[in-house]
């Protein structure tokens, strides 16, 4: 039987980025991913880092979401250097445009919105964003600079991540979905697989919305995967 300090199930940008912490603070740390890592959510993402709210129940997280931008820099220099892999990291703000009829009330709700949270939001008319964006619709009444957002290259990143965690120690087993939780009593000891299962000191689930599927967690994280 494997044995390992760690067992994280999901090989996503979540999974990727916990071993290689882990791995770098000396643990040995195995993935699994129920196909090649990095290749659901991860993949499809957007690649905006924002700390802006996307919903009224959001807005309690906007504090973690503000210190968690200002630590990507330094996230993504350690992973790039580890890796060898550049991510695609642009610190250059992102424009939200508008196109409702009633522009001028969204904009000032969106910018006293972010105003009070304490985030930096600029208004701008139609012509001045196209200037900025020229790829905007000529339908878009105006928009909103977000200056202190940044993006990536998704797809870049969960892969340099998944280097770096190698490269630092983690071992990562693709086509490896975890079935269920091992219970010892009532402590988790690992991670149940087809054929064998695999110890560990703690396990980690960090399979997004197919985290549901694993036999034991569902108590704890009733979500299933949803498109879009």
């Amino acid at each position: 039987m494997k044995k390992f300090d760690v067992a994280i199930a999901g090989g996503g940008i979540i999974g990727a980025a916990i071993a290689l912490e882990l791995a770098r603070a000396g643990l040995r740390v195995a993935v699994f991913d129920r196909q090649q890592p990095g290749q659901e959510a991860s993949w499809a993402s957007a690649g905006i880092i924002s700390p802006a709210p996307e919903n009224p129940a959001m807005v309690v997280t906007v504090p973690l979401s503000k210190a968690s931008v200002s630590l990507y820099p330094q996230f993504v220099a350690q992973v790039e250097e580890i890796s060898g892999m550049g991510v695609g990291f642009r610190s250059k703000g992102t424009l939200e445009a508008l196109f409702s009829r009633d522009t001028k009330a969204e904009l000032s709700t969106i910018i006293a919105l972010h105003h009070g949270l304490g985030l930096k939001a600029e208004p701008l008319r139609a012509e001045d964003a196209r200037e900025l964006e020229p790829a905007l619709s000529e339908e878009v009444e105006a928009a909103v600079l977000r200056p202190q957002e940044c993006s990536v290259d998704n797809r870049a990143l969960t892969g340099a991540v998944l280097e770096a965690a190698k490269r630092s120690g983690a071992e990562i087993f693709p086509a490896n979905a975890a079935k269920a939780i091992w219970r010892d009593g009532k402590r988790c000891a690992g991670l149940v697989f087809q054929n064998e299962k695999i110890e560990a000191r703690w396990t980690i689930v960090a399979a997004g919305s197919f985290s549901a599927a694993i036999e034991g967690v569902t108590a704890y994280a009733p979500v299933c995967p949803a498109k879009g």
